[in-house]
């Protein structure tokens, strides 16, 4: 008996692929389950096809000849179980009766047309597949290049045909040339199957033969067509979608947007598909888009639009850690490249380890050349990021991009000597007091979220820096305990450290911290940590201010920086002290040349996460890449303290304090600022009189002393 992680009647918000699911029989196949599974179970078709140039060796009419293919219509369209295991009928029908071309196995010969061999990522496809349809849901779905996609899309196209009576399947692309290469594919087939199946899955074409539209039918004595039920009436249509009202029908059962991440119209005409497979507001067919990791060009909007954002666009969501960091996420149907990798085991399956090693021998030839490098891991992808990354969004030159992407492969690769430290910012707590705070650590921990390349540099006394360090905040005003569970637009709190130029050491960023936790104060109060740790301030955007509100009522004082000049009215000669820069079009055109100098410039970058961002950056979505507002405020604000030198903090405790604050002038006008010495001699000085109050223990009057010079 079969223990369902999932029992028919069970809600289903996403496919797991690591979980069992009694609606269309999927059991797992991988490192720990589906350890019996045998693909032999599922292609004795074929290989007897192979053997004898037949599928069934009875003779054509008799009744074991009419068993078998009935059998095999109803296998095609129902799918085959077998020692407790199901394959549905489109990957039945893929692995016995799809002819492709594989490869020789022989360095130099050309390929050779057979029968697919079964693989663990395909028979996931296939099982998605039916669960979108059963569930009602559409279909979408990223890989890597080379992986038989377009095949399986051409097979499910020629299965339905052929099995089911009356199915109409539309194929659609931007252009001829990608509709053609598919709708070829499927006539080729449609051919094999009337020539080699002996008449069982034979179906004449009488009335309808196009090079773009296919029906199955006879007629009559009369020419007329013979209609359902007699007739088969299953049909196949292929339409260039370069304007979508060209996509227009009665009904349509399945409709597949091939090549889709090239499609600069696929918004338009998903919408229009959506119109086509409905009824009365009832879903009576799907729609199916796929896309191939390297896809170039504003077009490539559309798909990501459907793969990252599933739930909007009515696709069955896909949980999955096919991502940098092996955190979970919900896209559409995701599958990496080294899934594909030639060391799969006997069952179809390898390991990610296993199989990435293929994979990681090609990208270690081309370090050196960071253009095919990119193009490397475009096509061949391990995660969405690397798919997506040579898609033209409105980002960052492609120069600034193969940069960085090169400095993402050494970092990938070990090529880089810096150790990246992941942990917790904790307080420092006074030994007899445990509630008084004395200062702040960092704390080693695998589950923490702040990461670290480099520990605050000190000089050869030990004492802090001043003026080194900037730190450049993304602040969020509520955390995941505000925030809707169905909202997956909202972004992450996010704060970066950069060291600033010293002595000969090239600036470079060394420290960040990204999360949205549950109570949005705890990452106010590891940022003010981080700020104190790295002894700087910070520049944050001036319409997520709250985090400023916060430190006030914490008095946390003095830890943001003055608006930068770039961002003051032309002509302001205000003096007000305003915290936070605005998001205009300017400062955040501003901030993107900055950050592409800091990249020429050969600025450090150590981590993965900054890397992908900068190559995955697009300037119409810009809200989406957090890192890279955090990075534009802490570069704008380098940009604006530029006369400021890195010195180290002076040992204050020997020295008289400056007081600031108002005082009389030589020339009898009041004055604020450093209070000169001479007037702290001067009994009728207003300033003096609140410095000796408050030097003998009694309260300040009037708000005339404000502080300090030179101390926090």
């Amino acid at each position: 008996m079969i223990k369902w992680d999932y029992k028919i009647g069970d809600e289903i918000e996403y496919f797991d692929e690591d979980k069992s699911y009694e609606l269309t029989g999927y059991i797992p196949i991988n490192k720990t389950s589906g350890l019996d599974f045998n693909p032999n179970w599922f292609t004795e078709d074929s290989k007897h096809f192979l053997k004898t140039g037949h599928y069934c060796s009875a003779p054509k009419g008799s009744v074991d000849y009419n068993a078998y293919w009935d059998n095999m219509y109803d296998v095609c369209a129902k799918g085959k179980v077998s020692h407790g295991y199901r394959l549905t009928g489109p990957n039945v029908f893929f692995l016995n009766f799809w002819r492709m071309k594989l490869d020789s196995g022989i360095n130099g010969m050309p390929a050779i047309d057979g029968f697919p061999a079964f693989l663990a990522f395909q028979y996931i496809t296939f099982h998605y597949i039916e669960l979108c349809i059963k569930l009602g849901y559409d279909v979408a779905f990223m890989k890597g290049r080379s992986m038989g996609y377009t095949e399986m899309m051409g097979s499910m196209i020629a299965c339905n045909y052929t099995v089911l009576k009356g199915f109409r399947s539309v194929i659609t692309a931007y252009t001829q040339k990608y509709v053609d290469g598919l709708a070829l594919k499927v006539w080729n087939e449609l051919s094999f199957l009337n020539q080699h199946t002996d008449g069982g899955f034979l179906h004449l074409r009488m009335k309808i033969d196009k090079s773009n539209f296919k029906r199955a039918s006879t007629v009559d004595s009369t020419g007329n067509e013979i209609v359902a039920p007699e007739g088969w009436m299953s049909e196949i249509e292929a339409v260039v979608s370069d304007d979508p009202d060209k996509l227009r029908s009665d009904r349509d059962d399945q409709i597949y947007y091939e090549e889709s991440g090239s499609n600069k119209n696929l918004e338009e005409t998903w919408l229009k598909g959506q119109s086509l497979v409905t009824r009365r507001g009832r879903k009576t067919g799907t729609l199916l888009a796929w896309g191939t990791g390297g896809d170039k060009g504003d077009a490539i909007g559309g798909l990501k639009d459907l793969i990252y954002h599933p739930i909007k666009n009515h696709i069955l969501p896909h949980h999955n850690n096919f991502t940098q960091d092996s955190t979970y996420q919900l896209t559409a149907l995701f599958q990496p490249c080294w899934k594909n990798a030639h060391n799969t085991d006997k069952r179809g399956y390898v390991s990610q380890e296993d199989g990435s090693k293929q994979f990681l021998k090609t990208r270690e030839r081309y370090k050196d050349s960071s253009k095919s490098l990119m193009r490397e891991c475009a096509e061949n992808c391990f995660n969405l990021n690397e798919a997506f990354s040579e898609a033209s969004d409105g980002g960052f030159p492609e120069e600034v991009r193969e940069a960085v992407m090169q400095q993402k492969m050494m970092i990938t690769m070990g090529s880089t000597k810096v150790k990246i430290r992941k942990g917790r910012m904790e307080w420092i707590r006074d030994s007899h007091d445990r509630r008084i705070h004395t200062g702040v650590n960092f704390v080693d921990d695998p589950t923490g979220h702040i990461y670290i390349s480099e520990m605050p540099l000190k000089d050869k006394d030990g004492n802090n820096y001043n003026n080194l360090y900037i730190a450049g905040i993304d602040s969020i005003d509520m955390g995941r305990d505000d925030t809707s569970e169905s909202n997956d637009k909202t972004s992450d709190f996010c704060i970066v450290i950069k060291r600033r130029v010293l002595g000969l050491m090239n600036e470079g960023y060394v420290c960040y911290y990204k999360d949205r936790p549950k109570d949005i104060r705890e990452a106010y109060e590891i940022a003010y940590m981080l700020m104190m740790f790295y002894n700087c301030k910070a520049n944050l955007e001036y319409t997520k201010i709250t985090i400023v509100n916060h430190f006030k009522l914490m008095k946390w004082n003095n830890m943001f920086v003055q608006r930068p000049k770039i961002a003051m009215p032309s002509g302001s000669r205000s003096k007000r002290f305003i915290i936070g820069t605005p998001a205009t079009e300017v400062v955040i055109k501003h901030e993107l040349e900055l950050i592409c100098n800091f990249v020429f410039d050969e600025g450090d970058i150590p981590f993965q996460e900054f890397c992908q961002q900068i190559c995955d950056y697009s300037y119409k979505n810009k809200r989406k890449f957090d890192i890279i507002a955090a990075i534009g405020q802490a570069e704008i604000a380098d940009e604006d303290m530029s006369f400021k030198v890195p010195r180290a903090v002076e040992d204050t405790n020997d020295k008289p304090l400056e007081l600031v604050g108002y005082y009389t002038g030589r020339d009898g006008y009041t004055k604020y600022g450093v209070i000169p010495q001479e007037n702290l001699l001067a009994h009728d000085d207003p300033g003096i009189a609140n410095y000796n109050r408050w030097l003998h223990g009694g309260d300040i009057q009037n708000e005339v002393f404000h502080g300090y010079h030179g101390v926090k």
